[in-house]
C-alpha cells in the first residue's frame, strides 16, 4: 500500500512540475522559436548552453536570446551569450515565446542544448499537507537540477575538446610549414654557396667581346689579364662583384650571430629558471662570492690571501648552488 501511495504522489507531481530537455542545430543566419502556454502566476525557467559538434568549430559560440509575452513585447533580451539561465513568472495568461537567433553571427552552425522548467501555480489551500509529498517534490527538483548540470557539463566538455583538437591541428600544420621553410632555406643556401664559390679558368680575349658559350660554360677575361679565378653566382657566366660577395658574407655571419644569440638566450632562460627555483637571495650571494673569488685569482683585487681563503671556507661552499 505504501508503494502505491508513493507512485500516486510521483504521478501527481508530474502535473505540477514539468521538465523538458532539447537539442537543436542552429544553422547560420537562422533562428528557432518555441512557445509555452502559461497561466497567470505560473513559473518558467529556460536554461541553455551553446556548443558545436564539428571538428575545429571552437570559434564564436555566441547567440541572441529573448523572451516575448503574449502581447509580443520582449520582456527579456540578451545579445551575444553562450549560456543563460532565465526564470520568470507569467503576469497574464497566454502564449510565451522564447527564441534562439544566429542571424547576426558567423557562417558556422551551432548546437543549442536547452532545458525548460515549468511550475504550475497551485493555491495554498489546494496543496497537499502530506510531508511525504513535499519531500518527493523537493527530490524531483533536486534531480532536475542534477540533470541540468549534467547536460551543461556534457556540452562544455564537447566545446573544450573541439578547442583542444583545433589547437593541435593548427600547431601541427604550423610545424609542418616551419619544417618546409627550413628545408627550403637550407637547400637554397647550399645551392647559393656552391654556385657562389664555383671557379672558372679565363683566357685572354683581344677583342674584349664576350663569346656566347653554352649554358654553364666559363667566361672570358679582358685583354692582358692572363689566366685567373673568377667568382660566379649565376649560370651563363655572370660574374659577381665585390659588393655582392661582401653582402653575402655579412648575411651568413648575421645568420650565425642570430643563431648564437638564440642559443645564448635559451641558456640564460634556463639559468634564470634555476635561480628562481633555488631562491633569489641565496643565489645572489653565491654569485657574488664566486665573482669575488674569480677576481682574486685574476690578481686584480687588493683583497689578501686570508680573505680569499675565507671565501674558500665560507658557508656557501657547503652547498653547490650553481651545480
Amino acid at each position: 500500500m505504501r508503494f502505491s501511495t508513493t507512485t500516486l504522489l510521483i504521478s501527481a507531481l508530474g502535473w505540477i512540475t514539468a521538465v523538458a530537455g532539447h537539442n537543436i542545430q542552429l544553422k547560420a543566419h537562422s533562428r528557432e522559436c518555441f512557445h509555452e502556454t502559461l497561466h497567470k502566476d505560473d513559473k518558467m525557467t529556460v536554461s541553455f548552453q551553446v556548443g558545436d559538434r564539428e571538428f575545429g568549430g571552437s570559434g564564436n559560440l555566441e547567440i541572441d536570446f529573448w523572451v516575448e509575452d503574449p502581447l509580443k513585447n520582449r520582456q527579456y533580451y540578451r545579445q551575444a551569450v553562450s549560456s543563460e539561465d532565465y526564470s520568470f513568472t507569467a503576469h497574464t495568461d497566454g502564449k510565451y515565446i522564447y527564441c534562439f537567433s544566429n542571424e547576426g553571427w558567423t557562417s558556422n552552425s551551432k548546437e543549442v542544448s536547452f532545458n525548460v522548467h515549468g511550475i504550475v501555480y497551485v493555491p495554498e489551500h489546494e496543496l497537499a499537507q502530506d510531508p511525504l509529498e513535499a519531500e518527493v517534490r523537493r527530490l524531483s527538483d533536486a534531480l532536475a537540477q542534477v540533470k541540468d548540470e549534467q547536460s551543461y557539463i556534457v556540452v562544455r566538455e564537447r566545446v573544450h575538446r573541439n578547442t583542444a583538437e583545433s589547437t593541435n591541428a593548427r600547431v601541427k600544420w604550423w610545424s609542418i610549414f616551419q619544417l618546409a621553410v627550413l628545408i627550403g632555406e637550407g637547400i637554397f643556401q647550399v645551392w647559393w654557396l656552391k654556385r657562389f664559390f664555383e671557379t672558372s679558368a679565363c683566357v685572354p680575349n683581344p677583342s674584349r667581346v664576350p663569346i656566347l658559350a653554352p649554358f654553364g660554360s666559363s667566361t672570358l677575361c679582358p685583354l692582358g689579364s692572363g689566366e685567373r679565378w673568377e667568382l660566379r653566382a649565376l649560370p651563363l657566366g655572370c660574374q659577381v662583384s665585390t659588393i655582392t660577395f661582401l653582402t653575402a658574407c655579412v648575411a651568413v655571419l648575421g645568420t650565425l650571430a642570430l643563431v648564437g644569440l638564440g642559443v645564448l638566450l635559451g641558456r640564460l632562460w634556463e639559468f634564470g629558471k634555476k635561480a628562481r627555483e633555488r631562491g633569489g637571495v641565496q643565489f645572489t650571494k653565491c654569485v657574488r662570492q664566486k665573482l669575488q673569488r674569480w677576481w682574486i685569482r685574476r690578481g686584480r683585487s687588493g683583497v689578501g690571501d686570508a680573505e680569499e681563503e675565507g671565501y674558500e671556507r665560507g658557508p656557501a661552499e657547503s652547498e653547490p648552488l650553481l651545480g
